[in-house]
């Protein structure tokens, strides 16, 4: 895909549109709209680690991941149980 489009992969418009799609699909695949809430946003396709067909997006829909935006819901302290956010979820 990215050797036949290569302007993907420079900032602008292809870019911001081809990472639009690609976030689409990643939170298509959510189960809970909470966590598609929490899904990827911002940065340009190809800056960060590009989504692969790994298994990696299916974890998001096991009953003991719950998918937290640390934007909306900061960490206070990190327990034994799991994390304590600055405010409630």
């Amino acid at each position: 895909m990215v050797a036949n489009f290569q302007d993907i992969m420079i900032p602008g418009q292809a870019n911001e549109d081809y990472a639009e799609f690609v976030r689409h699909k990643i939170r298509s695949g959510y189960r809970s709209s909470s966590s598609g809430d929490a899904g990827p946003k911002g940065p340009p396709f190809g800056s960060k680690r590009i989504p692969c067909e790994t298994g990696y997006y299916e974890v998001f829909n096991r009953n003991n991941v719950l998918l937290v935006d640390f934007r909306k819901a900061p960490i206070k302290r990190i327990t034994p149980q799991g994390y304590k956010p600055k405010r409630r979820l």
